[in-house]
């Protein structure tokens, strides 16, 4: 509530949230959003929150899945896609994302904006440490099929380091 109030935040997304069911509800509601949708998490694991204020920002839910939520947003003049993901750490079960993207891509000729936690890699740059091996080339082929462009980010460059290397601990 604090980061709402501060930067006035209209549209947030929240990714493994750690709690389900009827105490994710009741946080969900307690934030301060007049709407949300919520994917559940399964145990500790997985799950999406998108919240909104339908009085500041036109959102729709579209599709979900147990990944991801996307939403068709528009202004006055504008509408485009928005796509936020916690993808399975399981490689098979991640694979079977890229899939649903790639129907959802079809579905629409809209802008898309595809943000969260893909679980896998690019290139061995973005990883600390652990399996030398960069991901999934399930993950790279649906970039470059979709024609997705990384926008970068800002902040912490890792956000989880298993202090491992081919040498051993770092």
């Amino acid at each position: 509530m604090d980061l709402k109030k501060a930067y006035g935040i209209d549209v947030f997304a929240i990714l493994e949230p750690r709690i389900s069911g009827p105490r994710a509800l009741r946080v969900a509601q307690s934030l301060g959003f007049s709407h949300y949708h919520i994917i559940d998490a399964i145990g500790f694991s997985g799950g999406v929150w998108l919240l909104w204020n339908d009085n500041s920002v036109s959102l729709q839910v579209v599709a979900h899945s147990s990944q991801s939520i996307t939403a068709l947003i528009q202004s006055s003049n504008h509408k485009w896609l928005l796509t936020v993901v916690y993808a399975n750490p399981c490689p098979g079960v991640r694979e079977a994302l890229w899939k649903y993207f790639d129907g959802l891509a079809l579905a629409s000729s809209l802008p898309w904006l595809v943000i969260g936690d893909f679980n896998d890699t690019v290139n061995a740059t973005e990883k600390c440490g652990g399996n030398t091996n960069h991901g999934g080339k399930g993950f790279i082929d649906w970039i470059e099929r979709n024609h997705l462009v990384d926008l970068g980010f800002s902040g912490a460059k890792y956000t989880w380091c298993n202090k491992r290397n081919a040498e051993g601990i770092i």
